[in-house]
């Protein structure tokens, strides 16, 4: 593992590591999940959960075409190391059980499916399911029907290819290398383990999606690659450019080859258009920022492993000067909008509260254990602004809905009641057992609310909180 300690006062961490998109399964977008599921040291499947809702420290992760970002934040070193043990563990942990498998799928299905409301991830799904260039991007979230596909086989295959220590990377501020270095000996598997994977290498085999036919796909698109470093410049320009021709569409990220695509949707005025985009000027550039949604202390970590890992160049005024597109295009590759296939949510069962035992006493999950700083129920560390939203519609109500989303409000609880539900796994059960996309808990002006996003039958999994709190005031 390379460990790179920079120097600023946040105790931070991010491991990166790399995770082609081999397919458009989603394979490094479910490793991702799974990563934060369950591992032989931290088994709960709610750790995640229930640490972010009732500490100050913040996790999350992001997967890209060609990389994953696992990031921790904390409010000592050592809490920062407990994190990085979490995920270290997490990230060489190969084998999991299939019904945590199942139940991570149907959770990525539910948020595709969160996406899927917006119009720009429609336009850039049907564009990537219809291209099948060698240029084409695959779908690193995952399409529906491909991701049902994967298998235990397949993560084990994809983790022992791409999740191995010597391709791992951490960049971290706050803590010493070695405590680094003696955290993650903590998290490791044993070595037989280990041994056995190195010396019974696997490889992952891509899947297959079905090709549509031409009459299938009436759409043309017309694509132009371009050399990564224009990227930022035709990014600034986008806005401008889109006014003129509504039909241009960018990739804000690069592909396998670390170029991205130019695309006009349709045929309307293509002469016309070509014409003036050959005529268009660009400036190459340094590599962009990269996971721009993460933390400063996180963009501050990312943007040492640039210049750590980044060929330096000098680049001449020559180099920067303005270049014009047709220096560097050449004839457009011609694909097609693809039809996405619609695909059923496979979920588990309804929960049923007469199954779970809620014990306000019990156990915590291990990580909450081993946490060192006080607990306090607080904000969570994240809500997405949409269920934000929803406060000013809540009024003096209790619940309110809006299609894949809801919030609870109750009044009066406790906090300390409260905070020992949330450690519970019978309140995390929707989550886990992949009922919606995700959920969460934050406490406002007194009143405490519990939310969903993502998920298709709410007034089912609302019940179930709201019978679930019930049933701890007893």
């Amino acid at each position: 593992m390379n460990i790179h300690i920079v120097e600023q006062p946040e105790f931070a961490a991010v491991f990166t590591l790399p995770s082609p998109a081999r397919d458009h399964s989603g394979i490094g977008h479910l490793v991702e999940h799974l990563v934060f599921r369950t591992s032989h040291l931290f088994p709960e499947r709610h750790n995640l959960f229930a640490l972010t809702s009732l500490t100050q420290c913040k996790m999350n992760a992001s997967t890209t075409g060609d990389t994953s970002y696992y990031f921790a934040q904390a409010q000592t070193s050592e809490d920062l190391l407990l994190l990085i043990e979490y995920l270290y563990t997490g990230l060489m942990t190969r084998t999991y059980k299939e019904s945590d498998i199942e139940q991570e799928k149907s959770v990525i299905q539910h948020e595709l499916a969160f996406y899927a409301k917006h119009p720009a991830y429609q336009t850039q799904s049907q564009i990537w399911r219809g291209d099948h260039h060698s240029c084409a991007y695959q779908h690193w979230g995952g399409f529906p029907d491909v991701l049902t596909h994967l298998t235990a086989n397949d993560i084990d295959a994809y983790k022992s290819q791409y999740y191995v220590d010597h391709q791992l990377s951490i960049f971290a501020s706050g803590i010493l290398k070695e405590d680094i270095v003696t955290a993650c000996n903590k998290g490791r598997l044993n070595h037989a383990k280990l041994s056995n994977h190195h010396n019974q290498p696997k490889i992952y085999q891509p899947k297959l999606t079905t090709n549509d036919t031409e009459d299938d796909m009436p759409v043309p698109v017309f694509s132009w690659w371009i050399a990564g470093k224009y990227q930022a410049s035709v990014l600034r320009q986008f806005p401008k450019w889109q006014i003129q021709w509504p039909e241009l569409y960018v990739e804000e990220e690069l592909n396998h080859q670390g170029m991205f695509a130019i695309r006009y949707v349709g045929e309307k005025e293509l002469s016309q258009f070509s014409t003036w985009l050959a005529c268009q000027t660009v400036i190459a550039g340094s590599e962009m920022t990269k996971m721009t949604k993460f933390p400063e202390s996180i963009q501050a970590l990312l943007s040492s492993e640039i210049s750590n890992t980044s060929q330096p160049r000098n680049l001449s005024s020559k180099s920067n000067a303005a270049m014009p597109i047709s220096q560097l295009i050449d004839e457009p590759c011609i694909s097609h909008l693809a039809r996405l296939p619609i695909t059923n949510i496979h979920t588990t069962q309804t929960l049923d509260l007469t199954s779970t035992t809620l014990a306000t006493a019990a156990e915590p999950p291990t990580i909450i254990k081993r946490f060192t700083g006080a607990i306090a129920f607080e904000l969570g560390s994240y809500q997405p602004k949409t269920i934000m939203q929803l406060l000013a519609d809540i009024g003096d109500k209790e619940i309110c809905i809006k299609a894949d989303l809801w919030l609870i409000k109750f009044t009066p609880i406790s906090l300390e009641k409260m905070t020992a539900i949330v450690q519970t796994s019978a309140f995390w059960a929707p989550r886990v057992r992949g009922l919606l996309y995700t959920m969460g808990v934050f406490e406002l002006a007194g009143d405490i609310y519990v939310w969903g996003a993502g998920d298709i039958q709410p007034t089912t999994n609302i019940s179930y909180i709201q019978a679930l709190i019930d049933s701890s005031q007893h």
